[in-house]
């Protein structure tokens, strides 16, 4: 006798105890601010129990998360003000929504997503166990994975997501490469996700200013501004330090992941990444990473929320 329950609102069926036989739902809290010049601490998130979504309404889906990415970006969130266009600040007493995600469809009242299929989002993925949404929604546009990474879903959190576009179109666009020219590569921080991956990518040479997470905790405009005496050598040595934003070139999305991919099959890039296990373990995995406390790891930053029980199967199957 299976241990797994299908439950039937208006006529539609619910999966989600197919999936996760032990429902119960919990969620991330942002608690408070730490204040632009402190750096983050635990204490600014709050993990809890909270109620398990109501059956989808009509253009609706229930998701469960797999997996959320932790990036060094989302520091900008907890001020007052994130300084940019594209992402607002945190609500206090609300829960966080973070970047990228990824999550399997147990509940589906929409013809364009079935129970089952995992999705993906770019932005404000909530660190939330089990959730509703639209599939119209504007803030948190869903799209389907392919098949081919139904085993590693993970992969469009890093090389095939925002990471990987950011690595590869910074070099492309940002670093001049010449083929035929011998140039001279450095990535000054080549343990994080963007900095890894760039590395195995081409050499350069120019200073492609694409994050800074040495500053994050400083209350400084960005790009944060240098010395005198660097800037002295910068002009000296005809180096340039230009910003780059990913989001300019989302005309390329598509061809950079076609390369991307082809790279990675031929196994000519390697992923490293750190898979922290449960939502409570964000707040203080997001934390070690932003401040460097204990952070030993190197590449992609994950949480697996619940990637395990996805492949629970059925006592009888």
């Amino acid at each position: 006798m299976s241990n797994f329950r299908t439950v039937v609102f208006a006529g539609i069926e619910d999966y989600r105890y197919k999936f996760f036989p032990t429902m119960s739902n919990a969620r991330v809290i942002f608690k408070s601010r730490p204040g632009a010049d402190n750096a983050p601490m635990v204490s600014n998130f709050q993990c809890e129990a909270c109620s398990v979504p109501d059956p989808p309404g009509q253009g609706e889906l229930t998701i469960n998360s797999l997996f959320l990415s932790l990036d060094p970006a989302l520091r900008c969130r907890m001020n007052d003000s994130t300084g940019v266009d594209y992402m607002k600040e945190w609500t206090v007493g609300e829960p966080v929504l973070g970047l990228g995600g990824v999550g399997v469809v147990t509940a589906s009242c929409s013809a364009s997503f079935a129970v089952g299929d995992m999705v993906q989002a770019l932005m404000n993925w909530p660190w939330v166990e089990r959730f509703n949404t639209r599939v119209d929604s504007a803030l948190f546009p869903l799209y389907k994975l392919d098949d081919s990474l139904k085993y590693k879903p993970q992969l469009v959190l890093s090389l095939f997501g925002i990471t990987g576009l950011t690595s590869y179109l910074g070099v492309k666009e940002r670093g001049q490469l010449s083929a035929d020219t011998k140039q001279t590569f450095v990535v000054s921080g080549a343990a994080g996700a963007c900095g890894n991956l760039a590395g195995q990518m081409s050499p350069n040479s120019r200073v492609i200013l694409c994050g800074q997470i040495a500053v994050y905790n400083k209350d400084l405009p960005y790009p944060p501004p240098i010395s005198e005496e660097i800037q002295s050598i910068l002009a000296e040595r005809n180096i340039t330090r230009e910003r780059f934003l990913v989001l300019a070139y989302e005309d390329q999305f598509t061809d950079a992941l076609r390369q991307l991919q082809l790279w990675y099959s031929e196994g000519k890039l390697k992923v490293p990444e750190f898979v922290h296990e449960g939502l409570k373990s964000a707040p203080q995995a997001f934390v070690d990473m932003i401040t460097s406390v204990r952070q030993t790891h190197v590449g992609k930053q994950i949480v697996s929320v619940s990637w395990r029980e996805r492949f629970v199967e059925s006592p009888d199957q």
